[in-house]
This record gives structure tokens, C-alpha cells and sequence, in this order.
């Protein structure tokens, strides 16, 4: 039962990351490292079949995002 709330709870935020990679409307940089952190404690990666291209849009955000000296 647990299993099945956590994938759904995966394909939601599937359907909902913008076409940017990230999630939210404020503060997105912190809703993504959020959203991305349900993938990677799954499990999913990159190479993940169903997952994979939204766990690389959400790091391809973040590290867009990041500024020079590490700062969001």
C-alpha cells in the first residue's frame, strides 16, 4: 500500500514538472531539490526507464541555477 502512494505521488510530479525541469512558482530552486529528492529515494536515476528524463530535467535545472559561487 505504501508502494502504491509513492509511485503515485512520483507520476504526479512527473505530470507536473514545467518544461524547464523545475516545480513550484515560488521558490522553485528548493521545491525542485524537494521534488528531485523523491526520485533519487526511490531509487531513480538518470537511466531510469519511466523517471530517467525527469530526474535529468530537474538536475539540468538546479545546476543552471546555481550561481558561480554555489548559491541559488
Amino acid at each position: 500500500m505504501t508502494e502504491k502512494s509513492v509511485v503515485r505521488a512520483l507520476e504526479w510530479l512527473k505530470r507536473n514538472q514545467k518544461p524547464n525541469g523545475s516545480w513550484g512558482d515560488k521558490n522553485q530552486e528548493a521545491m525542485t531539490g524537494l521534488g528531485l529528492l523523491t526520485f533519487l529515494a526511490h531509487g531513480e536515476t538518470t537511466s531510469s526507464k519511466d523517471y530517467g528524463p525527469t530526474v535529468e530535467n530537474a538536475i539540468r535545472y538546479l545546476v543552471q541555477a546555481q550561481k558561480e559561487d554555489g548559491i541559488f
